[in-house]
């Protein structure tokens, strides 16, 4: 028995029983970051399922388990995967179960074309189901900031007023839950647009058997390079937003060095991934697995004249995917 794209059951590949998973209802742990740094695995366990190492474009996933040989979800490479046992990786804390399948998938990648007026150049191969990894960080600690304010003082014996200058050094606390970076290079400029369609708080605690039939990618940006990422995202962000709660005060200075990233999770998001030959090239599209949003590397503006003709490709070589 496999997981079902409800991502709550499993089911029977022969005669669709389903069974209800046994899988934790609970929320995903998340591990200290001082400790982790400390002793470089912290308190994660180690990977230790089959990674699989693609020979054609270098890619690396999670082997579903039992399963002995896989093609590349990106180049469907025909060479030889190796196997190897990895002890060197961590092992997922949550995961998002994939809730759809295949053909919702391509109904809703379907809908996207038509609405975007997009005419494909050539076939569209279906959407490829996998989970992609992301790190995810809590920040907290506190912000030093020093500015100015003006304080005008009225002079009784005189008509003018006068004005001061007051220095301030203060804190703002630092309050930022599951800011999300991806854990993977190959697909990360448009999986950046994908992550804020997720909703992070139903992720569950990470059970291998959510794999069966879906690869996962194995993660090739370190924890360690991650939070260096979150803590400059997560800076940035409150010294753009704190002058318009500091708006009385101006000269502002910013200070991050008591700013801490307090723990972290690696979780395992569902996405559905094609190509859509468009405009002399091969595009990329994403497809959430929770939610069905979908994203792609496509500019929001496209030509007009694109607009005024009918979208046919596509809809010719997956309708017949829709038929019950």
């Amino acid at each position: 028995m496999s997981f079902a794209p409800d991502g709550q059951s499993l089911a029977c590949e022969y005669c669709t029983r389903h069974q209800a998973s046994g899988v934790s209802p609970q929320l995903a742990n998340e591990k200290d970051f001082i400790t982790a740094m400390a002793t470089v695995r912290g308190h994660g366990k180690p990977l230790n399922q089959q990674v699989f190492h693609c020979e054609g474009c270098g890619s690396e996933f999670i082997l579903p388990p039992q399963q002995i040989s896989s093609s590349c979800i990106y180049c469907d490479s025909p060479h030889v995967i190796s196997l190897e046992n990895t002890k060197d990786l961590l092992a997922p804390d949550g995961i998002l179960p994939h809730i759809f399948n295949q053909q919702r998938a391509t109904k809703l990648l379907m809908d996207w074309v038509e609405s975007k007026k997009i005419k494909p150049e050539r076939n569209v191969d279906l959407p490829r189901g996998l989970y992609l990894p992301v790190w995810t960080f809590d920040i907290g600690g506190v912000i030093d900031y020093t500015g100015e304010i003006i304080q005008i003082e009225d002079d009784s014996s005189s008509r003018y007023h006068q004005q001061s200058v007051r220095r301030i050094s203060d804190q703002y606390p630092v309050l930022m839950d599951d800011l999300p970076v991806p854990a993977s290079r190959k697909l990360s400029a448009v999986l950046l647009k994908l992550i804020p369609t997720f909703e992070l708080k139903a992720v569950k605690p990470y059970d291998p058997r959510f794999l069966a039939d879906w690869p996962a990618e194995v993660y090739d940006i370190p924890m360690a390079e991650a939070s260096l990422n979150a803590r400059s995202q997560a800076y940035a962000q409150y010294k753009n937003d704190l002058p318009d709660q500091l708006s009385a005060m101006r000269s502002i200075h910013f200070s991050s060095a008591k700013m801490a990233i307090e723990s972290f999770k690696l979780v395992l998001l569902p996405v559905w991934v094609t190509e859509l030959p468009f405009n002399g090239r091969e595009h990329l599209v994403l497809i959430n697995g929770q939610s069905g949003i979908v994203v792609s590397d496509i500019q929001n503006k496209l030509d007009k004249s694109k607009k005024s003709e009918k979208s046919v490709g596509l809809m010719e070589f997956l309708s017949d995917l829709l038929d019950d």
